[in-house]
């Protein structure tokens, strides 16, 4: 079996079964601390990715470290006939992520800003930067500089919509 362990997992795992009641209630309700509700909101986050897209890239740098452990105890819970192997599939994966947070990824916003003079600033620059950070963390764009500045030049200009 797969026995919680704090609050945080606790409250995942009732909200999962019944969205009806949120992690803000119950943390509300209970007194809890913010903590716990970071860790709530983050363990339900990841319970609805894996249950679209299963276990990912994407899930897994989403994800605080910290958490793996709750996290495969509530899979194991909620999705006993998917759990075999998870906990070292989701090992294998932290290990060898492409990036670990957003600072790593080798084009920066500046770049972008150096691409394209004539462009205003704005909201396209964080959005741009958001789509290759997921492109990079799934492996679909190699995290080197002149990749990420080919693929921005070619296909995603801001302004092409």
């Amino acid at each position: 079996t797969y026995p919680l362990d704090d609050f945080a997992e606790l409250i995942s795992f009732f909200v999962f079964h019944h969205p009806e009641l949120t992690v803000d209630e119950w943390v509300k309700q209970w007194k809890l601390s913010r903590r716990v509700k970071y860790e709530a909101k983050a363990y339900v986050e990841a319970l609805e990715q894996y249950k679209l897209h299963g276990l990912d890239e994407w899930l897994v740098y989403n994800m605080p470290p910290h958490l793996d452990k709750g996290f495969i105890r509530l899979v194991g819970l909620l999705f006993p006939d998917m759990s075999s192997g998870f906990a070292d599939k989701l090992t294998s994966i932290r290990n060898n992520l492409v990036i670990t947070d957003r600072s790593e990824i080798e084009f920066k916003a500046a770049h972008l800003i150096e691409l394209f003079p004539d462009v205003p600033k704005g909201p396209w620059i964080g959005e741009l930067l958001a789509s290759l950070e997921k492109k990079v963390v799934s492996r679909e764009l190699a995290n080197d500089y002149n990749e990420i500045k080919e693929w921005v030049q070619s296909w995603n200009p801001p302004g092409k919509d």
